[in-house]
C-alpha cells in the first residue's frame, strides 16, 4: 500500500500538471500563444488552429478568439441591442443633425489574431465590438455623412452613403484583422421633424402635380374627341349636301323642254295628244267617246 501510495502521489501531481497545460480550440475560433517568460517573450506570430493544444501554464498561455461573423445592433429601441438608448447622430452637408439606427457585422482574420492581441490586450470580443468598433464606426458615418444633404440621404443617396461609410469602416480596421461584412441603417435615417414635413410637404406637391398633368392630358384627349366627333359629324353633313345638291343638278339636267309643257298639260290635252282618231269600238254610253284614263308621256 505504501508503495503504490508512493506512486499515486507523483501521478496525480503529473495529472494536474497536464491539465492546466492543455486546452481545446473549438471550430469557428482560433488561438495565439502568449510567451510570459524567456528570452522569446511576447505573442507567437503564428495562429492555433482547431485541436488539441499543450503548453506550460508557467511560462505561458493560451488566448482564444472567435472567427465567426458578429453583429452588433445599435438601436434607438431598448428592445432590441442593448436596454439603453445607443442610437448614433451625424451632422450633413447643411449643416443638419440626423439620427439612426445601425447594425455592423464583422470577423476577424484568423491570420492576423496575433495582431490584434497585440493592439487590445483582451479576449473579451464584446467589449472590442461596444467599445473601440463603436467609435470607428460613429466617427465613419459622421465623416461620410457630412458629404450629403439632409435630402440626399433620405432618398436616393442613402445606399451610397452606406457603402462609403462601410468602406471607410473598414480602412480604419484592416491593419488588426477586421474584415467589415456589413454596416448599415436599420430603417431609415431620422432628421428632425421639421426636415420630415417639409419632405413631405414637397413629395405631396409634387404628387399633386403629376395628378393635375394627368387631369390635363385627359382633359385634352376628352376635347380632341369631341372635336373629333364634330368634325366627322360635319363632314358627313357637307357629304349628304353635297350628294344632294348633284342629285337635283342631274335631276335638273335631265329634264328637257318637251317634259316641261307635258307636265303643264290638262288631262284632257294629254288624251288628244295621245290620240290615235279611232273611236273605241266600246262605248260606255250615248254617242260621246268612252273617257280615257291618264296617259302618262
Amino acid at each position: 500500500m505504501r508503495k503504490w501510495a508512493g506512486l499515486a502521489v507523483p501521478l496525480i501531481i503529473i495529472v494536474f500538471f497536464f491539465a492546466g497545460c492543455a486546452t481545446r480550440i473549438g471550430p469557428g475560433r482560433v488561438g495565439i500563444k502568449v510567451d510570459l517568460a524567456g528570452t522569446q517573450r511576447g505573442v507567437e506570430d503564428l495562429p492555433i488552429r482547431t485541436g488539441w493544444v499543450f503548453y506550460n501554464f508557467l511560462s505561458s498561455t493560451v488566448v482564444e478568439y472567435p472567427t465567426s461573423i458578429q453583429t452588433a445592433k445599435w438601436t434607438k429601441d431598448v428592445n432590441e441591442g442593448a436596454a439603453i438608448n445607443e442610437e448614433m447622430s451625424f451632422n450633413t452637408k447643411d449643416g443638419l443633425t440626423v439620427y439612426g439606427d445601425l447594425s455592423v457585422s464583422y470577423h476577424l482574420d484568423s491570420a492576423k489574431v496575433p495582431a490584434f492581441y497585440v493592439k487590445f490586450r483582451n479576449d473579451n470580443i464584446d467589449q472590442f465590438t461596444h467599445g473601440f468598433l463603436r467609435n470607428v464606426a460613429r466617427d465613419a458615418i459622421n465623416r461620410t455623412g457630412s458629404q450629403y444633404t439632409v435630402q440626399e440621404i433620405m432618398g436616393e443617396k442613402k445606399s451610397e452613403l452606406e457603402l462609403n461609410s462601410r468602406k471607410d469602416l473598414q480602412q480604419q480596421v484592416s491593419d488588426i484583422g477586421v474584415e467589415i461584412d456589413q454596416f448599415g441603417f436599420i430603417g431609415s435615417p431620422r432628421p428632425p421633424q421639421s426636415v420630415i414635413d417639409s419632405i413631405n410637404s414637397k413629395v405631396q406637391a409634387q404628387q399633386i402635380a403629376v395628378q393635375k398633368q394627368n387631369e390635363l392630358v385627359q382633359a385634352q384627349a376628352d376635347a380632341a374627341k369631341l372635336v373629333a366627333a364634330a368634325e366627322g359629324q360635319a363632314k358627313a353633313q357637307v357629304a349628304i349636301a353635297t350628294g344632294e345638291a348633284e342629285s337635283n343638278r342631274l335631276r335638273a339636267a335631265s329634264i328637257s323642254e318637251n317634259i316641261i309643257k307635258w307636265q303643264q298639260l290638262t288631262v284632257t290635252d294629254r288624251w288628244i295628244a295621245k290620240w290615235n282618231g279611232q273611236v273605241p269600238s266600246v262605248q260606255a254610253g250615248g254617242n260621246l267617246p268612252g273617257m280615257l284614263l291618264d296617259i302618262k308621256p
